[in-house]
């Protein structure tokens, strides 16, 4: 037989529930979105005493940016709509600071169908969204350099493409590689051979203008994305400027490093209207550049490679 509690002993219940709640907040509210009370969790959020709070509207706790456009409004006319309300976004602590919280905004109505008032139940996932915005940076980028990596360079590239295609302009990928980067594993070390590539790509990021995207897409290989390209003689200085900051030793080690880098240009839509195919064309301009002697710049527009002499 089921056990029937007195309606005084089922409120003290689930008031003694709601309060035990400790790290969700939970806020009641009558049917204007004024807080009627709420709990130790939301206290907790929040930093407000429930004698602060009481009769205020639930806009207090949304950002500035949410109340110019009507948030608080809008979650409660879509949770007597439809029962409730579900949202992800920043919210306001006493004091100003802002947090990412997730929540749901009830409806209460009565058994004949009344409203009430409602209930908004709250969670505060500030740490929950530091660490997917922390895997989403590492599956961005590379572990070694910091540069965005490949996947990264693929979805800039896309982008790229679909602007010069609406915008009929040109863009530019540039393939870059060290010379001899082996030599400097064999003789050194991997561990020294990691500080390097650290350093190049440090010194290939300053040789760049901004809205130039450089990545690091394996080894020793770097590629960088340059769109609007007004002429192509624009992209020989890039290249001599990137050839340039490699000129200075590298001290790594305690020992006096000098390399070099090979470069190899596709441009788009001359050499491919695909990521694919100028990819593609840039290896090939690159290894052209490599078999010309190395230290050099090369596009798939050459015969002969833009080396020394450049």
């Amino acid at each position: 037989m089921p056990l029937k509690l007195p309606l005084p002993e089922i409120e003290k219940f689930y008031r003694f529930l709601v309060e035990s709640l400790r790290d969700y907040g939970v806020i009641m509210m009558d049917t204007k979105g004024r807080i009627v009370t709420w709990n130790e969790g939301a206290r907790k959020i929040f930093g407000y005493s429930k004698r602060e709070v009481v009769g205020k509207r639930i806009s207090l706790i949304f950002s500035a940016p949410d109340r110019r456009i009507g948030i608080p409004a809008l979650e409660i006319s879509t949770a007597k709509r439809k029962g409730r309300a579900d949202d992800e976004r920043q919210h306001r602590r006493k004091g100003g600071g802002l947090f990412w919280a997730s929540g749901v905004m009830w409806a209460i109505k009565d058994g004949a169908g009344n409203l009430r008032g409602l209930s908004k139940l709250i969670r505060d996932i500030t740490e929950q969204k530091a660490m997917e915005d922390k895997i989403r940076y590492q599956s961005l980028h590379d572990a070694l350099t910091g540069l965005p990596n490949r996947r990264a360079f693929t979805d800039r590239l896309t982008l790229a493409l679909s602007k010069a295609r609406a915008n009929n302009t040109m863009l530019a990928l540039m393939s870059v590689d060290l010379d001899d980067f082996k030599r400097v594993n064999d003789t050194l070390g991997h561990d020294a051979g990691d500080i390097l590539l650290q350093e190049t790509a440090s010194r290939l990021s300053s040789a760049l203008r901004k809205g130039d995207s450089i990545c690091r897409i394996g080894g020793d290989e770097f590629i960088i994305l340059i769109d609007n390209v007004s002429r192509s003689r624009s992209i020989a200085t890039r290249a001599r400027n990137i050839r340039a900051v490699m000129k200075a030793p590298f001290d790594i080690s305690n020992k006096k490093i000098s390399m070099s880098v090979s470069v190899g240009t596709s441009f788009y839509p001359s050499d491919g209207k695909s990521s694919r195919t100028l990819q593609k064309q840039a290896d090939v301009a690159l290894y052209n550049a490599k078999a010309a002697g190395k230290s050099c710049h090369k596009t798939s527009r050459d015969r002969k490679a833009v080396g020394k002499r450049s």
